[in-house]
């Protein structure tokens, strides 16, 4: 029994079919492309609002930290 155990893992070993990682690479790559042309539309589009909600947010908070 315990021959046919390491005969068996010893055939796995030799016939395993690894995945291809460069497949995984490449979609990793493409999700990181989707992401940063998303984030870059989102700039273009929202930028003028999104500075202008951010310049309000530290105003508000430097007024907290240094009250006149």
């Amino acid at each position: 029994m315990a021959r046919l155990c390491i005969s068996f893992i010893r055939d796995w070993k030799l016939f395993n079919i690894k995945p291809a990682r460069g497949q995984d690479l490449t979609e990793y790559g493409l999700l990181v492309v989707l992401i940063a042309i998303v984030v870059v539309a989102a700039v273009i589009l929202f930028g003028d609002s999104l500075s202008i909600f951010f310049s309000d947010i530290a105003d508000e908070v430097a007024g907290l930290l240094n009250p006149e």
